[in-house]
């Protein structure tokens, strides 16, 4: 559904599944790299200092939070949509599979392994370390409850790079798949050239 001034309007299955294909999640998650990358730059800058009693306590760079919000974003979408790729029916009928709703990276990783696609089983550990973050001390200042609530981490230099390692290996899958002719459930056919710079690759 979508709202043109005060009127809404319900979009078609075939309009949906243009929104959803995996180019769509492959622009999203390109967006995000970019602007992590932009985040992570700032390291340095600016540092914040907890102190008690005239002690400090704890210090953390204030472009951690960012970072890891932007980064484990942009890792969601990337891993959505080569699923996508892999199961077009995932789209059909005007909505998600529920498999798409996850938002644990580790299982989404997990399911793409399964394709075959990708073995991304060397960083499930940063992958969670990231998945971590978004479902809790990144998003918002504290969990749900004392038990959801956990200590801000920072975006280690080894957790950065690995990710970046990641996102780069998924762009040049991303450039070869998507230079095939790919059809979805409706109506949606077609194949994408991918150039310049993406989720970490020059050409």
């Amino acid at each position: 559904m979508r709202c043109v001034g005060a009127e809404l309007i319900m979009i078609t299955n075939e309009q949906f599944e243009e929104s959803a294909v995996p180019h769509s999640w492959f622009l999203v998650a390109d967006n995000l790299h970019e602007q992590a990358v932009n985040v992570r730059q700032r390291e340095g800058l600016s540092k914040l200092t907890h102190y008690s009693d005239g002690e400090e306590q704890s210090q953390i760079d204030v472009s951690s939070r960012a970072s890891f919000l932007l980064a484990g974003f942009a890792m969601e979408n990337a891993l959505k949509g080569l699923l996508v790729y892999s199961n077009p029916q995932w789209i059909e009928n005007g909505k998600l599979n529920a498999r798409l709703k996850s938002h644990s990276l580790e299982q989404l990783a997990v399911e793409l392994i399964g394709t075959g696609l990708v073995d991304l089983s060397h960083i499930l550990d940063s992958l969670k370390a990231l998945e971590d973050g978004l479902e809790s001390w990144a998003r918002y200042p504290c969990g749900l409850n004392k038990g959801d609530t956990r200590p801000e981490r920072p975006m280690t230099d080894a957790l950065w790079s690995e990710y970046c390692n990641a996102m780069s290996e998924l762009g040049g899958i991303y450039k070869q798949l998507l230079a095939n002719y790919w059809k979805g459930s409706h109506a949606f056919h077609g194949k994408y050239t991918i150039e310049g710079d993406w989720l970490g690759n020059t050409e």
